[in-house]
């Protein structure tokens, strides 16, 4: 019998609004994790002998999530992304910008035995650490699960899960975003006949995923972070005191601002579940400068520019039930 790996969770999570119903702060909060396109993320790694492995994972997802700036650092506090080899605590990761939660003396990644002949191990990690969740958790995977014989097959070794951690990690379904379930994902467990009433096949024989990225993981990955065409210089605004900005669904919506050198506070106000990234034009591509989340309808973030740039204000909705445009106010105001 396999390891298992634990998709972690915060122990602190920013607070949800207690004003919405719990199904829609659960979609909110998958969302959030998600990076933006073009956002740098920098991994840094124990020295120990699967480390190269690691690194081949990180670049085998950045194949298909292209416009993701995915970078090794030395420095340990300078990383998004800190991956431990510790072999006494399992394999294990937090998801997406939840690693931007942990505190930078702290792992955000583990793995927990050798991964010579378990490579599928690391994608599925570095999969979790791209805001990849866990498949079988698919609310489309119409999976009914025998619970008393998934309860019983993982509490033995090499896991010895308390029903609630089989609760947590399988059972529990998350809130979906359309996908179909595919049973082939890296990020899908496999199971051994018995521990599934439905679909009826998995009564008898083992579900086991085929390995490596299946086709829709390189397809969502491209989906989320695949590079999009633009134009070299899009029209772009100075300092503004009301710019309209609209965002359509979850799609990322993009504004140039060219600025003198300086402080300057971005703002957008009137989108509700916000978030807010800003990146510069540097040689070669793009370099972020700011991140911001949210709350009541309104987000912040502050620069400093060394000379004139062009600055590129990303902006994405974590949760919206529409596909109409909805509309905020862009703000850039210079501080000196």
């Amino acid at each position: 019998m396999k390891a298992l790996c634990l998709e972690k969770v915060l122990t602190n999570p920013p607070a949800a609004n207690v004003d919405i119903h719990p199904e829609r702060a659960e979609a909110i909060s998958r969302n959030r994790k998600r990076w933006v396109k073009k956002s740098e993320i920098t991994y840094w790694m124990d020295s120990y002998v699967d480390a190269p492995l690691v690194s081949k994972a990180f670049a085998e997802w950045n194949k298909h999530a292209d416009s993701l700036q995915i970078v090794q650092t030395a420095n340990q506090e300078d990383a998004k992304i800190r991956v431990t080899f510790d072999h006494n605590d399992g394999s294990w990761s937090y998801v997406g910008t939840d690693c931007l939660q942990v505190d930078t003396t702290q792992a955000t990644m583990n793995f927990g035995w050798p991964l010579k002949y378990d490579y599928d191990t690391a994608l599925h990690e570095v999969g979790h650490g791209l805001a990849f969740e866990h498949e079988h958790q698919n609310p489309n995977s119409g999976i009914d699960w025998n619970v008393p014989a998934l309860n019983r097959w993982l509490s033995r070794s090499p896991n010895f899960w308390p029903p609630a951690t089989v609760y947590r990690q399988i059972v529990a379904k998350s809130v979906g975003d359309g996908t179909r379930h595919d049973v082939d994902s890296i990020m899908h467990y496999g199971f051994p006949g018995g521990v599934i009433f439905k679909p009826e096949i998995y009564q008898t024989r083992p579900l086991i995923p085929k390995p490596g990225l299946s086709a829709l993981d390189k397809e969502t990955a491209k989906l989320w972070y695949g590079k999009t065409k633009e134009t070299e210089y899009p029209e772009s605004v100075g300092e503004t005191d009301g710019e309209p900005i609209t965002i359509v669904g979850n799609r990322e919506t993009v504004k140039w601002v060219n600025l003198d050198r300086g402080d300057y506070t971005i703002t957008i106000n009137g989108l509700d579940y916000i978030v807010l990234v800003v990146f510069q034009r540097v040689l070669g591509g793009y370099k972020q400068i700011a991140a911001a989340n949210g709350r009541n309808k309104t987000v912040t973030a502050d620069v400093s520019l060394d000379q004139r740039r062009d600055i590129a204000i990303v902006a994405r909705l974590h949760y919206t039930k529409t596909q109409e445009p909805l509309t905020g106010s862009l703000e850039v105001t210079k501080k000196w």
